[in-house]
């Protein structure tokens, strides 16, 4: 992969955000001597599906699946209270998907 074009080319580019999620793809005029856009890389994703998101790696220069329960409403396993998953990954230890009633 180069840092830059050496040729004006028009390609499909990959966007994430600052967490490294993928945001979507963009057809970009990669002018010659020009890098490509921030937050954008030139290596397509793997499909994912319901309950995922890819992670792009800027080191590695390769995406990841994780779990993405975003917004999704969790409940403590200790005190029975309600939060919403602001974070990629799995459900954090101590909190359950299941509502109060249906644990101990």
């Amino acid at each position: 992969m180069n840092i830059f074009s050496e040729e004006d080319k028009v390609i499909t580019a990959y966007s994430y955000d600052h967490n490294f999620l993928f945001c979507g793809e963009f057809e970009y005029l990669w002018a010659k001597g020009t890098g490509l856009a921030a937050y954008s890389t030139e290596i397509s994703p793997p499909a994912f599906g319901v309950g995922e998101i890819a992670e792009f790696n800027e080191i590695t220069k390769e995406w990841a699946i994780v779990e993405d329960h975003r917004s999704k409403t969790v409940y403590s396993t200790s005190d029975k209270s309600e939060s919403i998953i602001d974070y990629v990954g799995p459900v954090k230890t101590g909190f359950t998907e299941l509502k109060p009633d249906t644990f101990d």
